[in-house]
């Protein structure tokens, strides 16, 4: 779950295409500091996965699926993301509870 309350903007360092899969890697200074492999971070709104942490930047894997219907289709190295890290469990937030699974897009 997250609050919708952008905490940092990154950009996209690398775009690697596998499979019908994404694999985007994250520059990062404040997101990243607590992030652990596995955890749930909200891309533009879009919930991924952490699968790697190197230095200042992280990489998610975006599923055929997620690219079928969300903006991630069209992300560029060089783009900028917003970023939020999910809830903790007992901490405080503002904004509201946003899932970040995403059913379709209108484009």
């Amino acid at each position: 779950m997250f609050t919708g309350i952008i905490e940092e903007v990154g950009k996209i360092s690398k775009i690697e295409e596998k499979n019908g899969k994404k694999f985007v890697s994250i520059a990062s200074s404040k997101v990243i500091e607590t992030l652990k492999l596995g955890d749930s971070v909200s891309c533009n709104g879009i919930c991924l996965t952490v699968i790697d942490l190197k230095n200042s930047e992280f990489k998610v894997e975006v599923m055929a699926e997620t690219i079928s219907k969300t903006t991630a289709r069209f992300w560029k190295v060089n783009d900028s993301v917003n970023l939020e890290r999910a809830l903790q469990v007992g901490s405080r937030f503002d904004g509201h509870f946003v899932q970040g699974h995403v059913d379709t897009m209108l484009v």
